[in-house]
């Protein structure tokens, strides 16, 4: 009703401190819609709150087990960071001790992704007519050297 009413405002202005405690007091009253915590989710995450986000992510799909976009945004929000990481790989050059830590940042990056391929291939299971579930499924099987995985996403 009004509450709802009210964040809906709070969003629409771009007041997301405004839309999160409205959402809050209306999650404060006892509601258990999954889609007021996905949004909470995805509001912490756009302000860079990427572990309040996955609290709100993890508790949606506690709610809807089949919230495939939850999943997602979790995947992506485990992939932040990544892009930094790649960059100084991508910036190394051949020494013994680049070489080292290139291996040594390659295994950081396969472990975000590892952590990252879990959720994004559950919301993919959930719906694999999803375009951007398949292509950021396919990347992180690439990036993983994961070759048959991506190639039977190809068909």
């Amino acid at each position: 009703g009004l509450l709802q009413a009210e964040a809906q405002i709070y969003y629409e202005s771009g007041d997301m401190e405004g839309y999160k405690k409205t959402i809050q007091s209306i999650l404060d009253k006892g509601s258990k819609d999954p889609n007021l915590y996905f949004n909470l989710g995805v509001t912490s995450a756009q302000s860079g709150q990427n572990d309040e986000a996955m609290q709100y992510y993890k508790k949606t799909v506690e709610l809807d087990p089949k919230y495939a976009n939850a999943y997602y945004n979790m995947g992506i929000v485990q992939l932040a960071g990544e892009d930094v990481i790649v960059k100084e790989m991508n910036g190394l050059g051949t020494s013994k001790k680049e070489m080292a830590r290139y291996d040594e940042l390659k295994k950081k990056r396969d472990d975000i992704y590892k952590a990252a391929l879990v959720n994004v291939k559950k919301a993919y299971d959930l719906e694999p007519e999803r375009e951007e579930f398949r292509t950021l499924l396919s990347n992180l099987y690439m990036g993983l050297e994961m070759m048959d995985e991506a190639k039977a996403l190809k068909k």
